[in-house]
């Protein structure tokens, strides 16, 4: 795996990139199998658009549980977290192998799911503490390139062979969970810089920010409850606002491509793995390290302005198309879209938490991901099953990139016009 110039990168981010890069690559061969787990459930499984809406619904509903998740592991060791999310979450696709319908299909599907809200704030963690914050995003971004490779490869592969096999997804799917297995084994080989992770009154005597030998130390503070956060943390709320309607035009959109590739376009697995794995996963190889650098120059929340103009137009265009090649064209500007995302989503509740607090703050970002999934994926279902069509559902999304758009933009001027320094008590310490 390819290094960083020792010049340009301190020791601790250059350490924490190889081995993300490592994980990256391996997590990237899970997501590229699983891409068009929808379309095999619908092609192959026959499953209606109740179970779609479910299966698409589920990853993302799955992580309300992390308000509850999130503490429960805090003071759990990282190399814990991530072996039992690798046995639990990843090696249960191996369960595939004997599934022959939707529901179980979407049983173990499900079981991912939940474990994976216990792994983001673990990774976020890692992120917040290893990675110097101002090349924090171009490091991210390049490591997860490495990712989009492997993803666009693996979905490749598994479109070709489900037309070969429909019924190949029992071999594939076992793969895919040794691989996320593997990637998790990676991910907990990561030591945590400990002074990174401690707030700067508790990192010693004469650490930025903190007491000197002769100060007393300020009183503890008790940790707020996870919903709090976003009473208190003003800019982070307004972040939170903003992404939540960016959510909800995703969320509607994910029961319905479903319908839209199968039922209305009769395209085939390798039109459906060209398209989600490999054109949505070969744009962000490039447009990743580029999102990263912007996220550095311009700030998070500019990268996001653009991300969901992108996304307007992607949302208005499946509205009206009529062919597989025209949709294989219009997933490359989702992942052009979705590389800006990937950067604020990740970086997002890192910039606003304070030092050692990551996880606490990724427990909300998470959590609000499973109230959206529960409004915006019935909601895209709903419409497209009463009109009889999945183009509708695209229009509504465009709508809600729109408004996403100008909500970050808010969010951008009053941070920006905030005086320096200034933050509620929730993030004094960032």
């Amino acid at each position: 795996m390819p290094g960083l110039p020792p010049s340009a990168t301190p020791l601790v981010s250059r350490y924490t990139y190889r081995l993300h890069a490592r994980a990256a690559l391996l997590e990237g061969i899970l997501a590229g199998i699983l891409v068009t787990q929808d379309v095999v459930a619908r092609k192959t499984l026959e499953a209606d658009q109740f179970q779609i809406m479910l299966l698409t619904m589920a990853p993302s509903a799955s992580m309300l549980l992390a308000l509850v998740l999130a503490r429960r592991f805090a003071d759990v060791e990282q190399r814990k977290v991530f072996l039992w999310a690798g046995v639990l979450g990843r090696l249960s696709l191996l369960g595939m192998a004997m599934v022959f319908g939707p529901w179980p299909f979407l049983g173990i599907l499900l079981v991912g799911a939940v474990v994976q809200t216990v792994v983001i704030p673990a990774q976020n963690a890692v992120y917040q503490a290893n990675y110097k914050p101002e090349i924090r995003g171009r490091l991210f971004g390049r490591a997860q390139v490495y990712g989009g490779v492997a993803t666009a490869a693996a979905a490749l592969g598994a479109g070709v062979w489900l037309d070969h096999d429909p019924a190949a997804y029992r071999w594939l799917y076992p793969i895919a969970g040794a691989a996320g297995f593997a990637s998790a084994m990676v991910f907990g080989r990561i030591r945590l810089r400990r002074s990174a992770s401690l707030p700067a009154a508790a990192a010693g005597p004469g650490a930025a920010g903190s007491p000197g030998p002769s100060a007393a130390p300020p009183p503890a503070r008790a940790p707020s409850p996870l919903w709090r956060l976003l009473f208190e943390d003003a800019p982070f709320r307004r972040f939170e606002t903003a992404m939540f309607v960016y959510g909800l035009g995703f969320m509607c959109m994910m029961p319905v491509f479903a319908r839209l590739f199968v039922d209305e376009l009769n395209m085939d697995y390798s039109d459906a793995s060209l398209a989600k794995g490999v054109v949505f996963s070969a744009v962000p190889v490039v447009a990743l390290s580029f999102a990263g650098r912007m996220h550095d120059r311009l700030g998070l929340e500019r990268v996001a302005t653009r991300a969901y103009v992108v996304l307007a137009v992607f949302a208005a265009g499946m509205a009206v198309v009529r062919t597989p090649a025209q949709v294989v064209a219009g997933f490359a500007l989702f992942g052009l879209g979705m590389a800006g995302v990937n950067i604020a989503w990740s970086m997002g509740p890192i910039k606003y938490a304070p030092p050692g607090e990551a996880a606490r703050y990724m427990g909300v970002h998470v959590a609000l991901v499973g109230i959206r999934a529960l409004i915006g994926h019935p909601l895209g279902a709903s419409v497209a099953a009463a009109s009889g069509s999945s183009r509708p559902t695209f229009a509504m999304a465009a709508g809600f990139f729109s408004l996403a758009t100008v909500l970050m933009m808010r969010a951008e001027r009053l941070a920006a016009a905030a005086p320096s320094g200034i933050r509620p008590a929730a993030g004094a310490a960032r």
